[in-house]
Order: C-alpha cells, then sequence, then structure tokens
C-alpha cells in the first residue's frame, strides 16, 4: 500500500513540476510581449527621447520630430548588436551534467553570428508586425480586433488581458511550487532545538509538527474551498458573463481552484513526513545542503589507509 501511494504522489509531482514549468513559460512569454508592445506602439520613443537630450534638441523642434519618427528604425541597431554579441559570447557549458565540458571556448563565427542575429531581428519584426500590426495609434483605432490584416494584425489594441493572466499564472505557479517544496522536504522549517532533541523525541516532535502542520493545510484548504464555492455562486448569480479576471474570460473562481487543491495535497504530504519522522526515515539533511555533494567525515578514508 505504502508504494503505490510513493508511486501515486510521484505521478503528481511531474504533473506539478509540468504545470509549474509550462505556466512560468506562458507568464514569461505573455509579460514580455505586453511590454514590448507597450514600446511597439508608443508614439514617443525612448531611444529618440535619449538621443535628443544628449544631443540637446529642442522637443518641439522638427529635428526632434523627425528622430522621433526613425527612432522606430534606428532600434533595431542596438538591437542587432545585442543579439550578435550574446550569440558570440555564448557559454559552451554543456545541458547535460554526462556530457565533458570544452576546456577551452571556441566562440561562434562572426559571419554565423551575424547570420544568426539578422534572422532573429527580421523574424522578430515581423512577429511583432503580425501580432499588433503597424502599431499606430490610428491603426489602433481603426482597426477592429475581431478581423485581421497586415495593417492591424490579431492584437491591434495590444494583449490587455496579459497582466491578469500573468498574474493567475503567478498564483498558480506560487501555490504548486509550496506543494512540490513538501513532497521534496523543502519547506521552511523552525528546527534549531529539534536537533538537539535524543531521538525518540525527536521522531515524536517530528510527528507532531507533521500532523499540525496537516491540520492547518486542511483549515486553509477548507477556507479556500469555500471562497471558490462563493465566486462560483457570483458568477453563476451574472449568467456566466461577470465574476471574470479582468480583459479575459476566465472566471474567478477557476482561477482560485489551484488553493484549496495544493492544500489539500500538502497536508496529506505532511501527515507523509511526519510519519515518516516518528519511524526515523526521514532524511534530516537541512535543505540547503541536500544538493551539495559533501563526504561523510565519519566514513573511513580506505585511500589514506591503503596509502599508510
Amino acid at each position: 500500500m505504502g508504494a503505490l501511494l510513493e508511486k501515486i504522489d510521484g505521478g503528481l509531482y511531474r504533473v506539478e513540476r509540468w504545470i509549474a514549468v509550462v505556466a512560468s513559460i506562458v507568464r514569461a512569454v505573455v509579460g514580455f510581449f505586453d511590454g514590448v508592445y507597450r514600446r511597439y506602439s508608443s508614439v514617443e520613443s525612448k531611444l529618440g527621447e535619449k538621443l535628443g537630450a544628449w544631443t540637446g534638441m529642442d522637443p518641439e523642434g522638427s529635428a526632434y520630430q523627425s528622430l522621433q519618427d526613425s527612432s522606430g528604425m534606428i532600434v533595431w541597431a542596438p538591437s542587432f548588436g545585442i543579439v550578435y554579441f550574446g550569440i558570440r559570447s555564448a557559454s559552451a557549458r554543456p545541458l547535460f551534467a554526462d556530457v565533458p565540458k570544452p576546456e577551452t571556448h571556441v566562440p561562434t563565427a562572426a559571419p554565423r553570428a551575424a547570420a544568426y542575429a539578422a534572422i532573429i531581428c527580421v523574424g522578430t519584426w515581423f512577429l511583432l508586425r503580425i501580432l499588433f500590426g503597424s502599431g499606430t495609434p490610428e491603426d489602433i483605432i481603426a482597426c477592429d480586433e475581431s478581423g485581421y490584416s497586415w495593417r492591424c494584425g490579431f492584437y491591434p489594441s495590444g494583449v490587455t488581458w496579459a497582466q491578469p493572466f500573468a498574474l493567475m499564472l503567478t498564483l498558480w505557479v506560487g501555490f504548486v511550487g509550496a506543494s512540490m517544496a513538501t513532497h521534496d522536504n523543502r519547506q521552511l522549517k523552525v528546527e534549531a532545538l529539534q536537533r538537539y532533541l535524543p531521538e525518540k523525541v525527536r521522531n515524536m516532535a517530528g510527528l507532531l509538527s507533521g500532523l499540525c502542520a496537516a491540520a492547518f493545510c486542511i483549515f486553509l484548504a477548507v477556507l479556500g474551498y469555500r471562497y471558490v464555492g462563493y465566486k462560483y455562486e457570483d458568477y453563476l448569480g451574472t449568467n456566466k458573463l461577470g465574476e471574470t479576471f479582468d480583459s479575459t474570460s476566465i472566471p474567478i473562481y477557476q482561477g482560485f481552484l489551484i488553493v484549496p487543491f495544493a492544500y489539500a495535497v500538502m497536508a496529506l504530504r505532511f501527515f507523509g513526513l511526519g510519519l515518516r519522522a516518528f519511524r526515523g526515515e526521514l532524511d534530516t539533511t537541512p535543505a540547503e545542503l541536500a544538493d551539495l555533494d559533501i563526504p561523510d567525515a565519519s566514513a573511513p578514508d580506505v585511500e589514506q589507509g591503503e596509502e599508510r
């Protein structure tokens, strides 16, 4: 039975890991494009503003306005340079631990790095044009978001749902990450006194701390479940037209489903950690040292013994 529960817990952990990874990637991409759109569609260019101030141009003059109009093309020059030097200076560190690390770093050839940088910059421009159209204020007002054209793009008014959607994903990543931490016994613990207790007393203290943490998580899971229920009733009360995240059609109750679920899973895991601590099966290595390959000082040094 115990082996079956561990297998189920391991499968759930793998699902949580994928949720955390995918949610983090989607959150980063959505937030990135939201920030890019704000500069892409802005009337005033930050680069043009900095260059105008550096050269002493009159903000009301024609030269300054010409600089603002051409800054959209000028910005690609430093962008190309950043990408080029990023490719040229990229680390040759292998992605997998079993691949030997090269002794010397051989940078990417300059023509190849320039070609890669050009492809990335041109591809980025096409992607921005496909997503946001021309980005001019006139086109933003004139374009209808329900249709697509090269002038309008898919999101002529920007990804207005990016921020609330990213906040919801942050909530999911946070609670899924907390649940994963309890699986690995990496949660925050106050155990300075517990380490100095006798073994039997320490095992009992571990059981009690696990049970208390599980009970508290159950309490929070119940509160989270009730909150989700209230939001679901409000959602039905608006004929499924309200109680959604701003600028999205995602109901609020769906976004908060992770709260009772994560607390319920953490409660079960804390209960399991308490039982393992009581049986003396729980690893007491501090979390900050768990990933370090530290040799056991109490183990006999066989090699030194042979040399002696």
